[in-house]
């Protein structure tokens, strides 16, 4: 099931990216293998459920929490861009009780969703201070099934003392802003490769206008909202 991350991203950085055809290759294999070694653990994990006669009785998620950048806009590796390489990742939910076989969800949906989802599939009535709209929505027909009003996501590099660089997902638009004059705006579905930028575009000037008025209340919260001595460390999430 696509998803747009809800997330603080973590990683080792990225650079600029100008590789050769070797470097590519050794870059992908690596990340093809660390995947391959991830399949092999979810094989052992489904069988050790199965044999215990656990799994059809298990909430089984597996989400990612962020992907990777092979030369994408330039960039290599994560921690480094808010594009969609990198925040768009898949989100498989298996629990046969509940959740329908074969169920796909084309809607972009956000990672804040899925502990609000795990207690409605658990039967557990999730309080309010719990975030999100549980995803069974989609397959319940219950309640209002399109996407949520936004998905939001920032690169979290200063401590949570200022509002980094971020993302937002919205009535089809996606915009990236990492400073008041460096501002992207992409059509979600149309441009999927995000390269043609509409920030220029005059049609487009009341969205600007729109995602600019939310990341500056959300700027000023960091402002009102104080900070400890620096010494905790960044938190990722899925």
């Amino acid at each position: 099931m696509p998803s747009l991350r809800h997330s603080n991203l973590k990683g080792d950085g990225g650079r600029e990216f100008s590789p050769s055809r070797r470097e590519r290759t050794i870059e992908r294999g690596a990340y093809d293998a660390l995947i391959a070694s991830l399949d092999d653990a979810t094989r052992h994990l489904f069988g050790g459920l199965a044999s215990r006669r656990l799994l059809d009785s298990t909430i089984v998620i597996i989400v990612s929490d962020h992907g990777e950048m092979f030369g994408e806009h330039g960039l290599s590796r994560h921690m480094n861009a808010l594009y969609r390489e990198l925040l768009q990742v898949p989100l498989l939910i298996r629990y046969p009780a509940s959740v329908p076989r074969g169920e796909v969800v084309e809607t972009p949906v956000s990672l804040r969703d899925i502990p609000r989802t795990a207690l409605t599939l658990a039967g557990v009535a999730p309080d309010s201070s719990i975030p999100g709209n549980s995803l069974t929505r989609f397959w319940k027909r219950e309640g209002p099934i399109g996407p949520d009003s936004l998905i939001w996501s920032e690169l979290a590099n200063n401590y949570g003392e200022r509002l980094g660089p971020h993302a937002v997902v919205s009535n089809g638009l996606y915009y990236i802003r990492r400073g008041r004059d460096s501002v992207e705006l992409y059509e979600l579905l149309k441009d999927s490769d995000q390269s043609t930028n509409l920030s220029r575009d005059p049609e487009r000037r009341s969205d600007l206008s729109r995602f600019q008025r939310l990341s500056d209340s959300l700027a000023g919260l960091y402002r009102e909202t104080p900070t400890g001595d620096g010494d905790d460390e960044e938190e990722g999430e899925p």
